[in-house]
């Protein structure tokens, strides 16, 4: 059965389960951790009493601009077009999370929703040139 990801920004919600499908990154297990967890705003003691360099953890993309932040990223969109296999996305040296949407994915069903809105019978004055 295969793990479900989970990304570890706090209030996102995003795991491998959603649809339509998300992409995600393994969150670094060197030092250059530290720098993704203070820009998600996420303690080390959020994991547990220290942050521990072995433990799995996983960013989703919604948290980066993929045009600018992977590598190759046009080629992937191409295969999956055309329905060939995609190389695997690789984040480009230094990125780190920078995009925090305040939209969780509960909300986002929200936006799928064809909401007709109210309309009203008011006579309307319109001002015509003479």
């Amino acid at each position: 059965m295969p793990v479900i990801q989970k990304c570890f920004v706090p209030n996102c919600g995003f795991t491998s389960a959603d649809m339509p499908p998300r992409i995600f990154f393994n969150v670094p297990r060197s030092e250059f951790r530290h720098q993704w967890f203070a820009a998600a705003g996420k303690k080390p003691a959020d994991e547990g009493k220290r942050l521990s360099l072995k433990t799995i953890l996983y960013c989703c993309d919604a948290h980066f601009d993929l045009h600018y932040d992977v590598d190759d990223y046009e080629v992937f969109k191409i295969c999956k077009a055309q329905g060939s296999e995609a190389p695997q996305l690789r984040l480009k040296k230094g990125v780190i999370p920078h995009i925090f949407p305040t939209v969780t994915p509960s909300d986002e069903n929200l936006f799928e929703e064809n909401i007709e809105p109210e309309r009203e019978n008011t006579p309307v004055a319109v001002k015509v040139p003479l």
